[in-house]
Formats: structure tokens, C-alpha cells, sequence
């Protein structure tokens, strides 16, 4: 009697842990990427030299997993869908891009660079709130200032960004409404760099 209940044990917990490795889920893996621009208005050639600094991001979403927010004080995080790479050297390097195709006779530099003399204007960026919640909003919360050539501070922006997810419920949707915000805000960057001007 013994020997058949072992038995039945045995199967019991092969069978139990064959239909765990059948019902298991793949990971899905996402990343920002950068914007395709048109009808960019071009300005004068100075040939800047800019280095964009690693964006910090808060704690809550500097983590493999993609978080989307439930409401104010809850957050979830997706067993299966994350981020294909860090998400602060993601945001920064998709910045870069998007800054090189707007300012086209300007070079872009990411930090870190074995090159740093010469800089004409530093980038700095601290993300705030970067998430969707249960509705698709995405909303980007970011702080960003322009140093020139000595570090002297030349402005200071802290804009929130919004677009929406169509499928909030789809995380190719609620990563694209995110790129959407790292667009604007490359935008907008670009825009005061080109006010801005030659320098030196």
C-alpha cells in the first residue's frame, strides 16, 4: 500500500509540474525608440558639440518590468512585459537620436564619452513621473536644464507631457503613447538649443 502511494505521489508532482511548464508564459521585451521628423525647420550651421547627460529616472520604474499606474497611490508591475534594456539609458540614448535628426549640423554626444572637451552646451534630465495609468494616459514629468560651456545654468524647464494609449490594456499601446512623450520632449529641447544659438 505504501509503495502504490508513493507512486501516486510521484505522478502527482510530475504531472503538477509538467502542466506548470506548459501553462507558462514568454516574457515580452519593449523599448522607446526614435521619432521619425518631418518638415524640420532647419537653422543656423554652429556646429555645437552637446553632450546629453544619462537621465535619472525615480525608483519606481527604473526596473526591468513595465509599470502602469492603478491610481494615485498604487502601481502595478508586469510580470511579462518589460523592458528590453535599461530604461534611464534607453530614454537618454532615443533623446540623443532624436536631437541629432532636429539638429542636424550639431553633434550629439551621449554621456558617457571618452571625448568630453570642447562641449558647447550640457543636457540634464530628471524624470519625475513616467507611466500610463487604467484609462491609457500617459503622463511624463520631467525636469530638464541647459549648462554652457563653464556649467553655468541657462535655463530650467520641468514640463508634463500627455498622450494617450489606445488600448490601455495593450503594451505595444501603452509603450508607443510613452515614446510619444520622449518625442515632445526631444522636441522641445531641440527648439531652445536652436534659440539658443552658437556659443563660443
Amino acid at each position: 500500500m505504501t509503495l502504490y502511494r508513493n507512486l501516486f505521489l510521484i505522478i502527482s508532482i510530475a504531472l503538477c509540474i509538467l502542466a506548470t511548464g506548459c501553462s507558462s508564459k514568454n516574457s515580452e521585451f519593449f523599448i522607446l525608440n526614435t521619432a521619425k521628423f518631418s518638415n524640420i525647420q532647419q537653422h543656423k550651421a554652429c556646429h555645437n558639440k552637446i553632450m546629453v547627460e544619462r537621465v535619472k529616472i525615480p525608483g519606481y520604474i527604473d526596473k526591468p518590468e513595465i509599470v502602469t499606474r492603478v491610481n494615485l497611490n498604487q502601481l502595478i508591475q508586469a510580470e511579462f512585459h518589460r523592458w528590453g534594456e535599461s530604461l534611464s539609458g534607453n530614454i537618454s540614448e532615443v533623446i540623443t537620436q532624436n536631437l541629432s535628426l532636429q539638429l542636424t549640423q550639431d553633434s550629439i554626444l551621449t554621456y558617457p564619452r571618452l571625448t568630453t572637451s570642447n562641449i558647447n552646451y550640457y543636457l540634464t534630465f530628471k524624470v519625475n513621473q513616467f507611466d500610463v495609468d487604467s484609462t491609457g494616459l500617459s503622463i511624463l514629468k520631467v525636469s530638464w536644464s541647459i549648462y554652457n560651456h563653464n556649467r553655468k545654468l541657462m535655463m530650467t524647464r520641468n514640463p508634463t507631457y500627455r498622450s494617450y494609449a489606445h488600448n490601455p490594456n495593450n503594451y505595444v499601446d501603452i509603450t508607443s503613447a510613452m515614446n510619444e512623450n520622449i518625442t515632445e520632449l526631444s522636441s522641445d529641447v531641440a527648439l531652445h538649443l536652436k534659440r539658443l544659438g552658437c556659443t563660443r
